[in-house]
């Protein structure tokens, strides 16, 4: 549903959001901040998603570049996000 970033090389298994809302169900969370995931490199639309379908329950935590514009940051706070991810260091799968 959600592919990932063509040069992705962390690539986890599925994890479906119901999946998530099960083990909150099970801890009692409430509550979440969800981050994304760098597999899916600036296409947020996987964090956007859970957001949208967790009743005001979850927020989350975006990964943006240089060519996002004013209103792509506001479509991503529309959508629950608050934060924004920064990576200062290669991926450690990587070479150095």
């Amino acid at each position: 549903l959600f592919p990932y970033h063509p040069g992705a090389t962390y690539k986890p298994v599925d994890a479906p959001k119901e999946n998530l809302r099960a083990l909150h169900g099970l801890l009692g969370f409430d509550r979440s901040v969800i981050v994304q995931a760098t597999c899916h490199g600036t296409e947020n639309a996987a964090t956007l998603d859970a957001i949208a379908t967790s009743n005001g329950r979850w927020r989350g935590v975006a990964i943006v570049d240089e060519d996002f514009s004013e209103r792509d940051f506001e479509t991503l706070h529309e959508g629950g996000i608050r934060g924004i991810r920064f990576s200062f260091a290669r991926h450690l799968s990587g070479p150095p």
